[in-house]
């Protein structure tokens, strides 16, 4: 089992992409993370504040779908031109393509003698669009997934104040969005993708049923009351998972 504990470069091997081995051999990380919400619930502060205070190391299945897009030539897709590939690619490949790939990656940096202290203690993932991923991640003994709950309102407001909406439909900067054009050209895709004929789409409403009661966490409030909220969940896992040996 050593040649399996970081002596080989990935270059020189594919190990990382044997899918039998993502069970078979443990992740050497401390605990993985997962992010979900809807549209401008704030999961980027979030995440931004696991890395910048804690050191998480961070992964993304929206960069797994860029990097895709990129290697056939979308290099600057629209986000509804990423939603479609996205929506093209699990169609193609499974719902959980993304998800396995982004599993790939972890590993990959595992059994990378390069791989920093950071690649053997904490990670968070984002970018969950449909059950099927979180439920393989959930595969992993030491995920867990943390969901954001914003009202419609506050989620809508906040992203208006920063122009995310108007910029998003190709409005001129400073155009304010009104909530019922956020809600049906923005937010809807998200939650329940094109329609029930689509059955690959993005599905974050299934996404956010899958969060445990006790790891839902309320972003009503301001910003020192989110990252106090996920401070208390980093303390949380701290105590439950210990750091991995080797």
């Amino acid at each position: 089992m050593s040649r399996y504990s970081g002596q080989i470069e990935p270059k020189f091997s594919s190990l990382h992409e044997d899918d039998d081995l993502l069970w078979v051999v443990p992740f050497r990380v401390r605990y993985i993370v997962g992010i979900c919400g809807y549209r401008y619930a704030g999961k980027t502060a979030a995440i931004s504040h696991l890395v910048e205070k804690y050191g998480f190391r961070l992964y993304s299945l929206s960069t797994t779908l860029r990097r895709l897009a990129e290697q056939r030539g979308i290099s600057s897709a629209s986000r509804r031109d990423l939603q479609d590939f996205g929506d093209a690619i699990r169609r193609e490949r499974g719902e959980d393509h993304l998800a396995k790939l982004t599993l790939r990656e972890i590993r990959r940096d595992q059994l990378s003698h390069r791989a920093d202290s950071r690649a053997a203690n904490r990670i968070v993932v984002g970018g969950f669009k449909r059950p099927e991923e979180v439920e393989t991640f959930m595969g992993i003994e030491q995920f867990r997934l943390l969901g954001l709950d914003t009202p419609d309102a506050t989620r809508f407001k906040r992203a208006n104040d920063v122009g995310l909406p108007a910029h998003e439909l190709g409005e001129q900067e400073g155009t304010l969005v009104s909530f019922e054009v956020i809600a049906n050209e923005i937010d809807r895709r998200d939650r329940t993708g094109l329609g029930e004929q689509d059955a690959c789409g993005q599905a974050v409403e299934e996404v956010v049923k899958l969060v445990d009661p006790s790891c839902l966490i309320d972003n009503t409030d301001s910003l020192p009351e989110l990252y106090r909220a996920l401070e208390l969940k980093v303390e949380e896992f701290d105590r439950r998972y210990r750091r991995p040996r080797g």
